[in-house]
């Protein structure tokens, strides 16, 4: 009897190691640092396992190992970092499906154009491997004249290049262009032309002449009227476009200004099963009666949500536009320049009105401290309950002030700050601003200590869409020419990173599902070669060279290095 029941147990023993668990997991993660981004402080997990799209357990390796079925996948990280997947605050994912066909005239590092004679190079070389048909508009990108090492360009230098075909080179901050005669011509912008309300016209020197720059309102409609591509040439580049996010580990991107025609074409991609990746679009307020009550706002659709409402309110502060007292004049040598307003204040405050009555998310583009005033005076003007708890974004925030901050605290805000604009641009801006309003640019450590959940993006296509950039210049804030402007405003890694994962999903509402690795979220990862959190502040530059190994959407590889 004895040996039967011994005999008994050994059999339950054995049938206990060999059992399929009733809830086997797709893949189990392990043997590597696996960073949860739960909390304020760094905390790891030995394993995690995913099913269907989703997290299944998160904790230890002999834990995870109860989750192993006969099909499981066991991915050894071998000692690789996993992170929850980059989730982009701003961009413009449109500008991506366009710029395979554009030529890049950066600066460097981005480019290679930092004078008018390599301006000129840049384009003729894009033409002779791309030579132009009759009639055809050539489009270009990153122009920044002030990065100029000789003088701004003009019209009359592109019509050496390209004199018989519309050239269009579009502004860095995307808030203008550079175009030659023919595009002019095309556009009926001439001497006797006006600036439009809210636009610039840049004017040859002592005459009334356009130079060929066109910034804000001046800029819209000709970038309106200009001939399109076709919306299967835009589908056909979406695989692409796409990739250009997952590269660097995003597993959500935003479409940050949307026009009608966009909305309508990321509705077709969707429709056609060619989203991999979350797309958040932010359609224009010009479009509002068009979408609002015929659209589901804040529910995906096969990768696709439509979450809001954008409000461009100012212009750029490297393109003399931005709502700021200027020290430098401004872009035709006015004096005491204080910026460009796109929309008028009794327009602005309705469209405010709209969205809060409709309950619905509004991003307004405000980079100076005039525009952030006037969203913040229009909430108070409106009564903004931030009990409704909208999260109404400030988008770019650049120069916020101490007494707004506190101010975007009390309404419930998010400021998503663009940092990357310390290097770019930081010198510009104390030229422009001055050491002390520049010193204050994208004040991260002064968002955290009022409570803030601040967000950090890149504006592609304004700058590259590389987070490991952001992340340097969140916790370095070095300018091209190497001053620190701002140290006590740095970032720490652990936060910088929460500026792509925890923060931006609070941000889109999706802090259920999205930013941090716990159960029952998304499987949306990223795998990268080194642990960003080894790294300290005495040798942050080497951040940048940071590889994303492999991106995960749900649980499927969509990137693979």
């Amino acid at each position: 009897m004895k040996k039967r029941i011994l005999l008994y147990a050994l059999l339950l023993t054995l049938l206990s190691c060999n059992s399929t668990p009733d809830n086997p997991a797709d893949t189990i993660y392990l043997g590597g640092n696996i960073i949860t981004m739960k909390g304020d402080s760094a905390q790891y997990a030995e394993a995690i396992a995913v099913k269907d799209g989703k997290i299944l357990f998160v904790g230890s390796e002999a834990e995870a190992k109860k989750y192993r079925g006969d099909s499981t996948i066991i991915n050894n990280l071998e000692g690789k970092t996993m992170l929850p997947g980059f989730i982009d605050p701003h961009s413009h994912f449109i500008n991506a499906t366009q710029l395979v066909n554009w030529v890049n005239v950066s600066p460097r590092p981005v480019g290679q154009v930092n004078s008018v004679e390599e301006l000129k190079n840049t384009i003729a070389e894009f033409i002779k491997n791309k030579p132009l048909k009759e009639n055809e508009w050539l489009v270009g990108y990153g122009y920044d004249q002030t990065m100029f090492e000789d003088r701004e360009a003009t019209c009359y230098d592109l019509d050496e290049v390209v004199p018989d075909n519309p050239l269009l080179i579009i502004h860095v901050s995307s808030h203008g262009a550079l175009l030659n005669s023919k595009a002019l011509e095309i556009s009926n912008i001439t001497a006797e032309t006006k600036d439009p309300a809210g636009g610039v016209i840049s004017r040859m020197p002592n005459s009334k002449k356009p130079s060929g720059l066109l910034m804000e309102n001046a800029f819209l409609p000709v970038h309106q009227n200009m001939p399109k591509p076709t919306i299967d040439d835009l589908l056909k580049s979406f695989d692409k476009a796409q990739e250009e996010y997952t590269k660097w580990g995003y597993t959500t991107a935003q479409e940050g200004a949307s026009s009608f025609d966009d909305l309508q074409l990321l509705k077709k991609a969707s429709d056609d099963d060619l989203l991999v990746i979350d797309i958040i679009s932010y359609p224009l307020f010009i479009d509002m009666d068009k979408i609002i009550g015929k659209e589901n706002f804040g529910q995906y659709k096969k990768h696709l949500k439509v979450g809001g409402i954008k409000v461009l309110l100012d212009g750029s502060p490297q393109g003399g536009t931005a709502m700021q007292d200027y020290l430098t004049p401004g872009p035709n040598g006015e004096a005491h320049w204080q910026g460009v307003s796109f929309v008028p204040k009794d327009v602005f405050f309705k469209v405010m009105q709209t969205c809060y009555d409709n309950n619905l998310q509004l991003n307004v583009h405000t980079n100076g401290s005039g525009a952030i005033q006037e969203m913040i005076d229009g909430m108070d003007e409106i009564n903004y309950d931030k009990s409704k708890d909208l999260r109404w974004c400030s988008v770019h925030c650049q120069f916020v002030t101490n007494e707004q901050l506190d101010k975007i605290a009390e309404l419930g805000m998010v400021p998503s700050f663009f940092t990357n604009h310390a290097f770019y641009w930081g010198d510009v801006h104390i030229k422009n601003f001055g050491f002390e309003v520049a010193n204050k640019l994208s004040p991260i450590e002064s968002a955290y200590k009022k409570g803030l959940r601040p967000t950090n993006h890149t504006d592609y296509s304004v700058t590259p869409l590389d987070p490991f950039m952001t992340i340097w210049t969140a916790v370095k804030r070095e300018t091209r020419s190497g001053q620190i402007i701002g140290p006590e405003e740095r970032a720490t890694i652990y936060q910088a990173l929460q500026m792509l994962t925890s923060n931006v999903a609070y941000q889109y509402h999706e802090e259920d599902t999205k930013g941090t690795l716990e159960v029952g979220k998304l499987a949306d990862l990223v795998i990268l070669d080194k642990n960003p959190l080894d790294i300290d502040e005495s040798t942050i530059d080497d951040i940048k060279n940071t590889k994303v190994v492999e991106t995960i959407k749900e649980g499927m590889t969509v990137y693979e290095n």
